[in-house]
């Protein structure tokens, strides 16, 4: 009985000393902040729609530098470079990946983070005129480099 008592003791402090061992994953292997640290690449496709048909789709190579310093570089491949745009800074909340253009806290993308190498982003706006309708969806989606 005696040696039933300490076995329980000591399963308690096991398991105490390894639930405060345990320590967040803020800063993981991948690059801090949950992996989001570091290059993302792929594709922004752009879709115009005039009265509910499709008439023209674009598609830009983009790149995100996500430094851990809660700063991004953003670059667009333009005749085959890539050329620096806009800076700004980043979120990591409830899953979703939030980039602020400097100065420009009314509009941020907001990427879904969808596993820790794919983030998507889609947006669009439609507006009347004259009885027409325009829509215009733009679909991003990066994975990590």
């Amino acid at each position: 009985m005696e040696k039933l008592k300490y076995f329980g003791l000591v399963l308690m402090v096991a398991l105490c000393a390894g639930f405060v061992s345990c320590s967040d994953d803020d800063d993981d292997e991948n690059g801090g902040s949950n992996g989001m640290v570091g290059v993302w690449q792929g594709e922004e496709v752009n879709y115009d729609y005039y009265n509910g048909e499709l008439v023209e789709t674009r598609i830009n190579e983009e790149r995100i530098d996500v430094k851990d310093d809660g700063t991004y570089v953003f670059y667009e491949k333009e005749d085959g470079e890539w050329e620096e745009g806009e800076v700004g800074t980043w979120v990591l909340s409830d899953g979703k990946f939030i980039i602020y253009e400097d100065g420009d806290t009314e509009y941020p993308v907001v990427f879904t983070v969808v596993d820790q190498r794919t983030i998507v982003s889609e947006e669009s706006e439609s507006y009347s005129y004259s009885g027409d309708v325009y829509t215009y969806k733009e679909v991003t989606t990066l994975y990590k480099q």
